[in-house]
């Protein structure tokens, strides 16, 4: 049954349970390549420090870049972007103690929101680079 495989009872593709970085039956880790905020962590990684160095060292990769027009963020977003992961991941590691229950998710809620404002400033980035070429 589909519930069975649904972290929060919501039909989606993230909730299932095999992408979740805890079992909440036994507060473990459950699959610890397969969760999303990792997955999601190293795409980001990749796009936003990766493609920008990949198309600054490779002439051809940015030739190929070019003519699908992708937009190419800023190396400094990646750098950003590199120092938040860093960051967060340093502060949960030296608080082993951490859980969403002990600090109601502050520090999650946080990484989160900081995500989403580099997403924004890529997405501004993109935008504007949009416009120089019309």
């Amino acid at each position: 049954e589909w519930s069975a495989l649904s972290a929060q009872n919501e039909t989606n593709l993230h909730n299932l349970k095999v992408f979740h970085d805890r079992d909440p039956e036994t507060i473990r880790q459950s699959h610890p390549v397969l969760n999303l905020n990792r997955l999601f962590a190293l795409f980001s990684l990749g796009l936003f420090l990766g493609l920008p160095l990949l198309l600054r060292w490779n002439p051809a990769a940015k030739l190929v870049a070019q003519r699908l027009g992708v937009p190419v963020p800023p190396v400094w977003l990646g750098m950003l972007f590199l120092a938040h992961v860093v960051f967060t991941t340093q502060f949960l590691l030296r608080h082993p103690d951490f859980s969403p229950a002990a600090l109601p998710r502050t520090v999650h809620e946080l990484k989160e929101t900081v995500y989403a404002l580099i997403w924004a400033v890529y997405g501004w980035v993109a935008w504007q680079e949009q416009r120089r070429t019309i």
